[in-house]
Formats: structure tokens, C-alpha cells, sequence
């Protein structure tokens, strides 16, 4: 059996205590946290619950977020280190789930952690983690910069693989927002490289009635213009393309180029042209 930090040893017992009273029945993962909670109090362990904070990428703000536990939170103990725990309701622990915690590790700067599952079968699966390494951001405000529309695709390419190499998918799913982070993190790449670009919303209408909009989270000098789209399968690639199409002819765009984010961890970032 691993050895843990008694810190993480202590919510252990806690957790294999819970799954002993829950039984062999599946639950969400909202009841296994909140039975936590109670043992968590009931053995004097000091925790946290749902504790908010800024999504950091590259130290600028790119969304909110919100860690299901912080173990020895600073206010409530005389401990050097807090620790952040997530759980899941999962049979398998992916790298996606323990890179989002790691994202919220960065966000707190909190050096240790981990990621804890409960599942009926196996009992509690555990994957303890550290603080990734990352550089110092950059503060330094970047002129913008002339790029001609070779140089910005290839940047453009580049940037949403960044982002998502970060990310992971988990964040599609937990913070209810689909892909913003993503999107203000890929914002904070154009910025940082002197790169302007705007946002534009279009209006959709019937007989001059506006039924609809829509927007473009990336409008460039040159009329060109970027989108990131979710894709599940590789035959929505194409469906995908055919969409936009329609969209960059109505509206006038010279060029449009679709960043297009997996939603199963296994599958890779689609940039192409429309």
C-alpha cells in the first residue's frame, strides 16, 4: 500500500469511512462530497469547502473557478500548507481531472494535492499531485505588432495548442462556461504577442427582424477572423467547416480559421481553414 502525507492519509480514512456507510450503491459525486464534509468535521480535520478564485493563465485572469476542498486552510490552523483536494464520482482517474486540479493549484498557488474518487467497486482511487512547474509571467506590455496573415495563422495554430496543452478538457464541463476560458486564455496569447484583434456580433434577421446573433470572438486588421468550436467526432470536422462557411460568405470575412478543442482528452486540437 503507498504511503501518503498524513494529511492526505487523514482524508483517506475519512473517505474509506464514508464509502463503508454508503454501501455498494452508486451516487453523484455532490453526496460523497457533502458525506465528506461530516466526517471531515466529525474527526477534527480542518477543511474548506468550495472556496472561489481567479483562473490564472500566463498570471493574467481568465475566468473563475471554484476547488471543492482546501485541507488546512491558513485561517483555521497553525499549518504552513494548505492542500487542495477534488473529488469525482469516476471509475478511472484521467489526466484531464488531475490537470484541472493542478490548474487550481497554480490559481492558489498551492504547492500540494490531490485528486480522490469514490466508486462503489474499487473503493477510494487517489492520485496525489504537485504544484507544476511553471515561469514567472511576463509583465512586461507588448506593442502591437504588423503580422501578415501567413505569420498569424501559423501564431494562431500555435496558440490554441498552448491553450489546450494547459486546459485539457475538464474545463469544458466543470466551470459551466463551455469554451471562455479558453478563449480569454487565447486572448492573453494575441495580447502578449502585440497581436490586436476585436470581437464582433452580427445580427441574424428576418424581414429586418433581428431573431438572432452571431458573434466572433476574434476580428483581426485584415478581415480575417478566428473561432473555437467543440468537436466530438472526427466526421464534425467538416460539418464544422461547412457551418462557418455559410457565416464567413454572409457576413463579408476574407478568411476564417476554426480551432477546433476535443472533447474527449484522447483526440487533438483540428486548426484549419474555412
Amino acid at each position: 500500500m503507498p504511503k501518503y502525507n498524513k494529511w492526505l492519509q487523514d482524508v483517506i480514512d475519512a473517505a474509506e469511512e464514508v464509502m463503508k456507510n454508503l454501501g455498494d450503491i452508486v451516487y453523484k459525486e455532490a453526496v460523497y462530497e457533502e458525506a465528506l464534509c461530516h466526517e471531515l468535521r466529525i474527526r477534527g480535520i480542518p477543511y474548506e469547502r468550495q472556496r472561489n478564485f481567479e483562473i490564472m493563465y500566463k498570471g493574467y485572469t481568465v475566468g473563475s473557478g471554484c476547488v471543492d476542498f482546501i485541507i488546512d486552510p491558513f485561517w483555521a490552523t497553525k499549518k504552513k500548507d494548505e492542500h487542495v483536494m477534488e473529488i469525482k464520482a469516476v471509475k478511472t482517474i484521467a489526466k484531464a481531472h488531475m490537470r484541472q486540479a493542478q490548474v487550481y493549484m497554480v490559481s492558489l498557488d498551492i504547492k500540494t494535492g490531490a485528486v480522490m474518487s469514490f466508486d462503489c467497486k474499487s473503493g477510494i482511487l487517489i492520485e496525489p499531485l504537485d504544484m507544476p512547474d511553471v515561469k514567472p509571467p511576463e509583465r512586461k506590455v507588448c506593442k502591437p505588432k504588423s503580422k501578415k496573415a501567413k505569420t498569424i495563422e501559423i501564431f494562431l495554430k500555435k496558440a490554441v495548442d498552448e491553450v489546450y496543452k494547459y486546459f485539457g478538457t475538464e474545463f469544458l464541463y466543470r466551470e459551466t462556461t463551455g469554451l471562455t476560458t479558453y478563449e480569454n486564455a487565447l486572448g492573453v496569447e494575441l495580447r502578449l504577442n502585440g497581436i490586436e484583434f476585436s470581437n464582433v456580433t452580427h445580427p441574424i434577421l428576418y424581414k429586418c427582424q433581428e431573431v438572432e446573433t452571431f458573434t466572433i470572438p476574434f476580428v483581426f486588421a485584415d478581415n480575417s477572423a478566428m473561432v473555437m468550436e467543440l468537436y466530438r467526432k472526427p466526421e464534425q470536422i467538416e460539418e464544422k467547416k461547412e457551418y462557418y462557411k455559410y457565416y464567413t460568405n454572409k457576413f463579408g470575412i476574407k478568411k476564417l480559421y476554426l480551432g477546433l478543442i476535443p472533447e474527449k482528452e484522447d483526440e487533438k486540437v483540428v486548426f484549419t481553414e474555412v
